[in-house]
């Protein structure tokens, strides 16, 4: 059986309403996005970089055999060869950012990951959350009762510890020693995996020793189902279980992680909201400026964030809006004024898709405004004129006659801005209308800026035609007014 995102975000909110988070085990795959190679990827650089080391290596048998690829090589290639992943490396992925919402908002108890990286931690880091880690490479696997969560605990060491476990047998020793702990975790608590194969270490047998079907397991991949899965033990297991362990196929951890938190009402975090609020929030813990001179450095500081955050910021940062406000329900116990404004905000970004010719996305993004107010005179005139461009760029009049009913509806809202209309009847060859609604339109100083109507008008198909010319004559001679 699987689960939708949506079905998954459930589970997630009726864990942490029973006070039994849930605990993500992460692979190499949540930070492929950030420049980090999985583990096949590293195979193929060993077998280009380290030709010699590997030469009694059989590709074709061993070709997904990470660990004995690694164990080819001496700790300082491994260190060479890892190190501008790891180390040097600083970016962070979507797929961590929408993994620190989830872990801010309580829905992550935990994250294990086999991973070497310090994605995670920094992403945790921009959102002012610091969870404990831990390095069990290192530390005693036998103390797990003290972690103090949220915690991200590094199950193969960290990039910038002593101990990194990369060969089977590293893997496998260490594995022996995680088992009370993996036990532990896997019967409090219900879990989730993602990124990770499961056929690139030693841990995977343990796993499945240790399942003892107490909690919910979830299996991300991105093969689209089980029986697509090249690691046979992973396949079985997750078909031996198949009432409590669930794959979830086709999944990009990026996408679904976002999705997640999404529908968790957690993403984006408040700092891509409203970043000067934020910012005051981490200003605030910090102590009084300890030197009697009378010169606070944070004083003023302080005031200017404080000033710009009680501002509006849809006007400058309408894509974060329009991922917080997807939905007509994403909108419910706002005010029509601040509806307005998210409307606004995907009419700003649907201009800039129409203008770099995404058309499909333009419109599809005027509809779901739509969807959230269909009442909103900008959405759907704005919306209307682009329909009549591109209606006349591919001489399509299915476009036409849908910019036809949106403009039905703006004129009930506001009769005197009849621009659009005046256009709509010059296409159509009706001099006296379109006169009649142009005239009407300049009475309220509705028109459009010629360069702005030039930039939606912007195809060569027409532009011979007599009315464009026609509304063009109309625009040089008024745009000098203040419309």
């Amino acid at each position: 059986m699987s689960f939708t995102v949506q079905e998954v975000a459930q589970l997630l909110k009726q864990a942490k309403e029973k006070q039994k988070p849930y605990v993500f085990f992460t692979g190499a795959g949540c930070s492929r996005s950030a420049g980090v190679p999985t583990a096949i990827e590293l195979i193929d650089e060993i077998r280009e970089k380290f030709p010699i080391q590997i030469k009694n290596i059989d590709h074709e048998k061993e070709k997904y055999n990470y660990g004995l690829y690694m164990s080819a090589l001496d700790k300082h290639e491994r260190r060479q060869l890892l190190e501008p992943y790891i180390i040097k490396n600083q970016k962070i992925n979507w797929a961590h950012i929408a993994l620190a919402c989830l872990m801010q908002e309580g829905y992550i108890q935990r994250v294990l990951t086999f991973n070497f990286d310090s994605i995670l931690s920094r992403a945790c880091s921009l959102l002012g959350l610091h969870p404990s880690i831990y390095d069990f490479a290192t530390a005693n696997p036998h103390l797990y009762h003290l972690i103090n969560d949220p915690s991200i605990v590094h199950l193969h060491g960290q990039g910038t510890g002593f101990i990194q476990l990369n060969t089977k047998e590293e893997t496998q020793y260490h594995t022996e020693l995680l088992g009370d702990f993996i036990a532990a975790t896997l019967n409090t608590n219900p879990s989730l995996f993602i990124g990770y194969s499961g056929n690139a270490d030693e841990f995977f047998p343990l796993l499945k020793d240790k399942y003892s079907e107490q909690h919910r397991l979830i299996w991300t991949g991105r093969k689209e189902n089980i029986d697509n899965i090249e690691a046979d033990s992973v396949k079985d297991f997750l078909k031996q279980n198949n009432n409590l362990t669930h794959y979830i196929g086709g999944t990009d951890a990026d996408h679904f992680l976002i999705q997640l938190a999404k529908e968790l009402e957690c993403f984006p975090p408040k700092l891509f909201l409203n970043p000067y609020i934020f910012l005051t929030e981490q200003l605030n813990q910090v102590q009084p400026y300890p030197l009697g001179d009378n010169l606070d450095i944070l004083q003023n500081l302080r005031e200017h964030l404080t000033e710009w955050g009680s501002k509006s910021l849809i006007t400058n940062l309408y894509t974060v809006f329009i991922h917080k406000y997807p939905t007509k329900e994403s909108t419910n116990g706002l005010n029509p004024k601040m509806i307005d404004e998210i409307v606004w905000a995907y009419d700003q970004q649907a201009r800039d898709l129409y203008s770099e010719n995404k058309i499909e996305e333009c419109f599809a993004l005027y509809e779901r405004a739509l969807k959230i107010n269909n009442q909103n005179w900008i959405g759907l005139n704005n919306y209307a004129i682009r329909l009549i461009a591109y209606s006349q760029q591919i001489q399509d009049n299915d476009y036409f006659n849908q910019a036809s009913t949106l403009l039905e509806i703006a004129l009930k809202i506001d009769p005197d801005r009849t621009f659009t209309l005046a256009v709509y009847h010059c296409i159509k060859g009706d001099k006296y209308k379109t006169n009649q609604n142009l005239m009407r339109a300049s009475t309220r100083y509705s028109y459009p800026r010629l360069k702005e109507f030039e930039n939606i008008f912007n195809s060569n198909n027409y532009h011979d035609a007599e009315w464009y010319q026609y509304i063009i004559k109309e625009l040089k001679e008024n745009d000098d007014l203040p419309f």
